[in-house]
């Protein structure tokens, strides 16, 4: 005789064990994107910025990415354009605390580019970038109190 109600049985408790071990959903830190990227936009030789949070792969750990795109005048001022960009960011990261990384990015427009602009690699012009803090590659990267140490200066 066979029991047709092992098989629905042991189904459902797998369900429930692996319901229980299901990690807790954490939401992305609470930031007011939009205010940062009004910020951002008004820094001069910035042509347009955007804002986004991307999971780091640690559970519950986000990093927010930092997307500047400058003009000519942005480019020759790199340093002035990246500190003030840290700093509009760490003043509003102090209000909403959560995200463990910070990534700036910078492209320069070019209009023989197909997409409009051309990636800046950071550490090219590194002699004209005062930001002592975090590593600076392609890209400068943050960690939240590398953040605050880089806008206290």
């Amino acid at each position: 005789m066979t029991r047709p109600f092992r098989p629905a049985i042991a189904a459902a408790l797998v369900a429930v064990m692996l319901s229980g071990c299901a990690p807790a959903k954490e939401e992305e830190p609470a930031m007011d994107l939009a205010a940062v990227q009004r910020e951002l936009d008004g820094i001069g030789g910035v042509v347009e910025s955007s804002t986004g949070a991307r999971n780091t792969g640690v559970p519950g750990g986000y990093a927010l990415r930092v997307q500047l795109v400058v003009d000519d005048d942005g480019l020759a001022s790199i340093g002035e354009v990246l500190q003030e960009a840290v700093d509009d960011v760490a003043g509003a990261a102090s209000a909403a605390e959560g995200y463990r990384e910070y990534e700036f990015t910078v492209s320069v427009t070019d209009p023989s580019s197909p997409t409009g602009t051309r990636r800046v690699t950071l550490s090219r012009h590194q002699e004209r970038i005062a930001i002592d803090q975090g590593a600076l590659t392609s890209s400068l990267i943050l960690t939240a109190d590398e953040l605050a140490a880089a806008a206290a200066r």
